[in-house]
């Protein structure tokens, strides 16, 4: 039925982290991401402002300990309706703190998730091995 793509984002909580970047980012190239945090309010603030830059979201807030709750995530997420077609696009954000210079550039992780999905099938890969500048090798 529907033509545009959803995504779904989750573990989405400050407005400048990672969830935020990746849903951002995917918005940009035209899917319908689902914000998915415990938080309203900062899911909500993501959503505005993937909404005040044309593209289109939708807030979904869900506590990963309640399993009617990520049950009905899913439900949404896979349902071909108004949104989108059935979710083809998952990324989950974990954080870790490494230090100012340990620290990936959000932006930059986000390109990275994207191309990881949109790669050539000529010369593709299973997964990316993005470090930062401060990691020992």
């Amino acid at each position: 039925m529907a033509i545009k793509k959803k995504a779904v984002v989750l573990g989405v909580g400050a407005e400048k982290g990672l969830g935020a970047a990746a849903s951002r980012r995917f918005a940009k190239e035209g899917y319908h991401v689902l914000v998915v945090g415990r938080t309203a309010a900062k899911i909500e603030k993501v959503v505005d402002s993937i909404r005040a830059a044309n593209g289109s979201a939708t807030a979904v807030t869900v506590d990963g300990t309640r399993e009617a709750e990520v049950i009905s995530l899913w439900d949404k997420a896979m349902a071909d309706d108004a949104d989108g077609a059935p979710t083809d696009l998952a990324v989950f954000n974990r954080k870790e703190k490494a230090g100012a210079d340990g620290l990936l550039n959000i932006a930059a992780i986000a390109d990275s998730y994207w191309y990881l999905h949109t790669q050539h099938r000529s010369a593709w890969t299973h997964e990316i091995d993005p470090r930062s500048y401060k990691e020992p090798f």
